[in-house]
């Protein structure tokens, strides 16, 4: 750890190679009122902190309330205060669920006593559930998509594209794509 004029820092060491990975866990205990501010920054990129932070999150709170407004129009329909709120919490819902998988998944094919390996795929994907269903699902990302499209269509031509690389070359999509180890 490093003494600064705002505490101490924390700094990994940039010695293993990126397709290695990093694990860094943290725990924090306080018994009094405290405040707390952990940045991420690496060497080509510093973090943003304080007012400089402040005052990213307000441009980007306001170009997403731009561009929500001119996606859904809910201020024309006048609709209240609270109902847009929630409208914007249940984007943001939906477009926090989006995952990145890739790896192959195990299917049954006719005739076969046991699973046959499929793939390696790579899924882009919006999930029903990320607690409990943390996938993707061709049937859940038709409706999905049909409020993610208004949003962001650009997004939402990914995410479909993704789906159809999965097929096979008698075109099959499988239902659920559970993929890598947990398959």
């Amino acid at each position: 750890a490093l003494e600064s004029d705002r505490g101490l820092v924390y700094q990994l060491d940039q010695q293993k190679p990126f397709n290695e990975g990093r694990f860094v866990a943290i725990q924090l205990n306080f018994w009094t009122k405290t405040e707390v501010e952990i940045a991420f920054s690496t060497i080509h990129h510093g973090a943003k902190m304080n007012a400089e932070f402040e005052k990213e999150l307000v441009k980007r709170e306001q170009n997403f309330n731009r561009r929500f407004e001119t996606s859904f129009k809910l201020g024309i329909k006048d609709d209240s205060g609270i109902e847009q709120r929630m409208a914007k919490v249940a984007l943001s819902n939906m477009l926090g669920g989006i995952g990145y998988w890739h790896g192959s998944n195990r299917v049954q094919v006719t005739g076969a006593s046991t699973t046959v390996t499929y793939g390696p795929h790579e899924l882009f994907s919006a999930v029903p559930s990320r607690s409990f269903f943390p996938r993707g699902f061709l049937w859940d990302e038709g409706f999905h998509n049909i409020l993610i499209r208004k949003f962001d269509p650009e997004l939402s031509l990914e995410i479909i594209v993704s789906w159809l690389n999965t097929m096979s070359e008698n075109g099959w999509i499988p239902r659920e794509m559970i993929l890598g180890v947990e398959a």
